[in-house]
């Protein structure tokens, strides 16, 4: 079915969802790009009538196009092969000198990079700052705000510029003149779906700015990454000292040669699992465990959120599949801008700035490859006052609740103390005076103007009369996948507040937090009308 082809996760679909990124004029130039090319290469084979001047130019080609296939994709192996054949890379081998990844002499010289974009998480920024520049040497930061921010972050950045290179951009230094906003007058979904659209344009159209800004500067490793969201090494759970030590992140950096086939690196760009932790407290004892006198543990991400993890949780549906209830949640990128060229860089119709492949090199499978990568992001959800304090929130506040609600019930069948260790290196480091210095008001919300209260509601277990949601757990309905204009046999397997549900689609793919307006009764397969009927309902069954 149409709307199948759009759900599937397999690279191809995955690379279209990216895509989506292209739109508000940079998916015209890929066009035009295109269009150009074809005219060239038609008007050429007009040009030379004879056949075998035909053949010598279909080989040239041919060869240009392997040379260029070779390079982009950064996969050859044969250090000599590559040398003077890359367009892409400054640095033909792509490797880190041999002797000094042996020794590990250059890992203080690494220094971390990051790409930032907030809105309303100075909470989160004075703990994301302390760490990353303790465990990554984060030494360089370009950062903007969303245009909805109530809150503006330049009071935190203020404390570290004596220690981190910072720029704060405004949207004139990476958005066009010519951007239109999202008209005012579109009805309340098209105006969030426009909203949106425009958020994913300004992202990408940042991502980019920002890496060929600090290419620019001659930058290195460079983090694309959310205030929170922590790097650390992806061998801590089995590290037999502590991995988030002083400039761990940047020590492993040092040791890392491109390529390296035991974790199938093969060019700038690495793959990074995120690992999504829920918002379920822990005893005060383990919180507080490592943490100095003058701290709560409660206000710091790392150390208050301890559970992560997912059981395997299968819902048999009405026409008798087993479905896999998970929600992976796509992978980020850390990518050697060292070994990168700047015409590369600027070749604007080969990126997308989707912060999961924001360059063509990246990996495409933007899901799992957690054989590819020697990092890990911790990805904290926080408390519900901090989870509803973006008001401005593109995707609006029912989703947000339903995501919530879904993550809090599926996340958390492990616990993990790994990055704890780090607070108390981090005072060590810089003394007990200058940590409360840097890190005054970690955790704390400010107070904004016309704060709303959002109340969470309880998670549809089963079947159940008792509710006032239109659908219920085993509803089989028509559903819109994200608004694609599809509509497709679906089953309602999770309720959540204020009419937003999770469905599974007769392939067993699924959409999580969608809403009553992009699903409809459906008489295709029987009794939807009589939602009381629970006679082909089965509940989800963990394994």
């Amino acid at each position: 079915m149409g709307a199948a082809r759009h759900r599937c996760r397999s690279p191809k679909t995955e690379t279209v969802e990216q895509n989506e990124y292209l739109s508000k004029g940079r998916g015209d130039r890929v066009v035009q790009r295109v269009s150009f090319l074809q005219k060239q290469r038609h008007g050429m084979a007009m040009l030379v009538p004879r056949l075998y001047l035909i053949l010598v130019v279909g080989v040239v080609w041919t060869v240009c196009l392997q040379t260029t296939i070779y390079t982009s994709v950064l996969s050859p192996r044969d250090q000599n092969l590559r040398r003077g054949l890359s367009s892409i890379v400054d640095s033909p081998a792509f490797v880190v000198n041999q002797a000094t990844a042996k020794s590990g002499s250059n890992h203080q010289e690494i220094e971390l990079s990051a790409c930032l974009i907030v809105m309303d998480d100075n909470h989160f920024l004075i703990e994301w700052l302390a760490y990353h520049y303790h465990t990554a040497n984060l030494r360089h930061l370009i950062i903007t705000s969303d245009p909805q921010s109530k809150t503006s972050p330049s009071k935190v950045l203020d404390r570290w510029r004596d220690r981190i290179t910072i720029e704060e951009w405004g949207e004139s230094r990476f958005m066009p003149e010519d951007f239109d906003e999202t008209e005012t007058e579109a009805p309340v979904r098209d105006k969030k779906k426009e909203m949106l659209q425009d958020h994913r344009y300004r992202q990408a159209s940042f991502n980019v700015e920002c890496l060929i800004a600090l290419k620019k500067q001659n930058r290195s490793w460079t983090l694309l990454a959310d205030s929170d969201e922590y790097l650390l090494p992806k061998n801590i759970e089995n590290a037999k000292t502590d991995a988030t030590t002083s400039n761990t992140i940047a020590h492993l950096l040092g040791k890392l040669s491109v390529p390296a086939e035991s974790n199938e690196i093969y060019g700038p760009c690495i793959p990074i699992n995120r690992r999504q932790f829920s918002a379920k407290e822990s005893l005060d004892e383990n919180v507080q465990t490592m943490v100095s006198p003058e701290f709560d543990g409660k206000n710091f991400q790392t150390l208050r959120w301890r559970h992560y993890g997912q059981e395997k949780t299968y819902y048999t549906t009405t026409w008798g599949s087993q479905c896999l209830a998970t929600g992976d949640i796509p992978n980020k990128v850390m990518i050697d801008l060292s070994r990168i060229s700047m015409d590369y860089l600027l070749e604007d119709y080969l990126h997308t700035g989707n912060p999961h492949q924001p360059l063509d090199i990246c990996p495409e499978a933007i899901y799992g490859l957690e054989s590819k990568t020697p990092f890990l992001l911790n990805h904290y959800m926080g408390t519900p006052e901090q989870w509803f304090y973006r008001t401005g929130d593109k995707r609006g506040i029912g989703y947000r609740r339903a995501r919530y609600e879904d993550l809090n019930h599926r996340i958390g069948s492990q616990e993990s103390d790994s990055i704890r260790p780090w607070l108390a290196d981090f005072v060590n480091s810089v003394g007990s005076k200058e940590a409360s210095r840097l890190l005054k008001g970690v955790g704390k919300l400010e107070p904004l103007p016309h704060a709303q209260e959002v109340a969470l509601g309880e998670k549809q277990e089963g079947r159940t009369n008792k509710t006032s949601a239109r659908y219920q757990v085993g509803d089989v309905v028509e559903a819109n996948y994200k608004g694609d204009g599809f509509w497709d046999i679906a089953e309602v397997y999770t309720v959540y507040s204020n009419n937003f549900y999770s469905v599974f689609f007769e392939d067993c793919s699924q959409e999580i937090g969608t809403f009553e307006e992009r699903l409809r009764p459906t008489n295709k397969t029987g009794n939807l009308e009589m939602p009381g009927d629970t006679t082909d309902t089965v509940a989800p069954t963990i394994l």
